[in-house]
């Protein structure tokens, strides 16, 4: 189970990485980066709530409201 946690983990990660490297994107004006980078985190964010729904569900409460309020931010 810790594999599976350590997937989501990498995955919720890298989809923060890719929305702050949008922001600062966008920040230069580069729009169609800026979409592509957004576009990439909704991605990864979604890849990584594939993965927690493999953790046990007593575990899983724990990683839902991380991810509703990532997804609320990113949409």
């Amino acid at each position: 189970e810790w594999r599976v946690i350590l997937t989501y983990k990498l995955s919720f990660y890298f989809g923060l990485s890719h929305f702050f490297s949008g922001v600062v994107a966008e920040e230069a004006k580069k729009r169609g980066q800026a979409v592509c980078f957004y576009q990439a985190a909704v991605d990864r964010l979604a890849e990584a709530w594939k993965s927690a729904e493999k953790i046990s569900s007593d575990r899983t409460a724990m990683f839902k409201d991380v991810h509703q309020f990532s997804s609320d931010v990113l949409n």
